[in-house]
């Protein structure tokens, strides 16, 4: 055995430690399912006016602390897959946001009957730091407050592959071509890129995309058919939102007659689900509630949590509400001035291999691993395959990781 270690190339895999740091000692998930930026990656784009400046900009998240009440969340708000381009008329690149938001870790449902509603701007945040919107573009038909456009039809255009785009923020300047400003990326709707880093694909029920202000996770669109049940079959979870039946826009879904001059567009001029209320909630013809989520079990919360979920129609393209409904389930946690408080801890993820515990997996491991092997002790880092037992099993994954396998 100690022949086979003499003969590893050891390679350092990533530098992680800092004070106050705590390696996979918790588990919950509004701490650990943070996508943390640890190699140094940027932003990164295919058009290379907006490259010039998101790979200057680390991308995802760069720290998580945590308090009893909170996770506090430290990121850019640029993302890790390419961005852009985007429509012309779009004065705005990705830019570093360098801010630090607050997600509850004990989320309870809001039973004051009046639960908040979900406002333009940031409303959650994603696993990657990437901000979330609601549905609207914070436009409505002559402006006055009915008829509230949706983006994913009236922005449709602007959204790269990605299908998220930046809303123009401050008053700077940008490249050579345009006086491009910065901007803040964010997802109105079904994050695909995002869903493609995490594997969600339908094989499986759906990883936790990201957290709502209100605490409570986003997942993806697929979770198990039975909410209680974990053994049930896995299902594409629909919206309980539908399409109105009307010729014309004049009524709302509750069946209130609008005077003329609050009429909306006809049908004509634009189409029918271009706007929130060209949609009533029918709670019997979907999966979730009117916030578009549910109660249940997931992979992350076996004991239950509530959850809101990405909806999609039947060829893919966003459903209605697209991520969270018009109003939170839970009660919200204020995104102003936060900081992190000097007593929070550093969440470090757990370095497999890493048994010295100083930062990265090399040739200082082996000796404390050839220790703990022939002492029948026990060491997350040294339990290299994950089976709560450390011994000979656990030998060639650490050899594997030691030469970069």
């Amino acid at each position: 055995m100690s022949t086979a270690f003499r003969t590893i190339t050891a390679v350092v895999i990533l530098q992680l430690v800092s004070l106050g740091s705590v390696y996979g000692q918790i588990t919950d998930p509004v701490v650990v399912n943070w996508s943390i930026n640890t190699e140094g990656a940027t932003g990164t784009s295919i058009d290379s006016e907006i490259d010039g400046f998101v790979s200057l900009i680390l991308a995802d998240v760069e720290t998580v602390h945590y308090t009893n009440r909170f996770a506090f969340v430290d990121t850019s708000g640029v993302p890790s897959y390419n961005v852009g381009p985007f429509s012309d008329n779009n004065p705005a690149y990705p830019s570093d946001l360098d801010k630090v938001y607050r997600i509850f870790r004990n989320p309870v449902e809001d039973t004051s009957g009046n639960n908040e509603v979900v406002g333009a701007g940031p409303i959650g945040l994603l696993v990657n730091g990437v901000v979330v919107f609601n549905f609207t573009d914070a436009r409505s038909y002559n402006n006055q407050g009915i008829w509230n456009q949706d983006a994913n039809i009236f922005e449709l255009d602007g959204f790269d592959n990605a299908m998220g785009h930046p809303a123009p923020i401050g008053t700077g300047t940008g490249g050579p071509n345009a006086p491009l400003r910065e901007g803040r990326y964010h997802h109105h709707q079904n994050p695909i890129a995002l869903r493609a880093q995490l594997g969600d694909d339908g094989s499986g029920h759906s990883p936790i995309l990201g957290f709502a202000f209100d605490g409570f996770p986003i997942y993806g669109p697929y979770a198990f058919a039975d909410p209680v049940n974990s053994s049930s079959d896995i299902v594409q979870i629909a919206s309980s939102y539908q399409l109105r039946d009307i010729s014309a826009r004049t009524t709302l879904a509750d069946g209130t007659v609008l005077p003329q001059a609050l009429h909306g567009p006809t049908l004509e001029d634009i189409e029918l689900g271009a706007y929130q209320e060209d949609f009533f909630f029918d709670s019997a013809s979907g999966d979730l509630d009117e916030h578009n989520g549910r109660f249940g079990v997931t992979p992350e919360y076996p004991g239950g949590t509530y959850a809101y979920f990405v909806t999609l129609n039947a060829d893919g393209t966003s459903a209605f509400p697209h991520m969270i409904g018009v109003t939170y389930f839970g009660e919200v946690a204020s995104q102003t001035n936060v900081t992190i408080p000097a007593t929070a801890v550093q969440f470090v993820p757990l370095l497999l291999g890493d048994v010295n515990q100083n930062g990265a997996v090399d040739f200082l491991d082996i000796s404390p691993f050839i220790g703990i092997l022939s002492g029948g002790s026990f060491l997350e880092e040294a339990d290299v395959n994950q089976d709560d037992v450390v011994n000979f099993l656990d030998i060639s994954p650490f050899i594997g990781i030691l030469s970069g396998n």
